[in-house]
């Protein structure tokens, strides 16, 4: 019992593990929302549609994001992602 009262917590800051874990898991989020919204603003220019009313928007990025990776994000977040891939492509609105 002695022995048990004088062990060192247990939690995140006791386990190196536990930070990489969260590193790793944060990074696979990212990738996934980035090919997610990739993939969005890529099949908007593909199809052919420059109009506004096909314009990707962050609802279709949410729709997107839950459909295939099974991700909840808000529309800001999902704002920034959709920015973020326009960039990379180099798509202007």
């Amino acid at each position: 019992m002695h022995r048990a009262a004088h062990a060192p917590p247990v939690g995140d800051s006791m386990n190196p593990f536990r930070s990489v874990a969260k590193a790793r898991a944060a990074r696979r989020r990212h990738e996934q929302l980035m090919a997610a919204a990739g993939r969005l603003i890529s099949r908007k220019i593909t199809s052919g549609f420059r109009t506004p009313q096909y314009e990707a928007t962050t609802a279709d990025l949410i729709a997107l994001a839950f459909g295939r990776h099974q991700l909840t994000i808000d529309e800001t977040e999902a704002d920034r992602y959709i920015a973020a891939a326009r960039a990379e492509k180099g798509v202007t609105r």
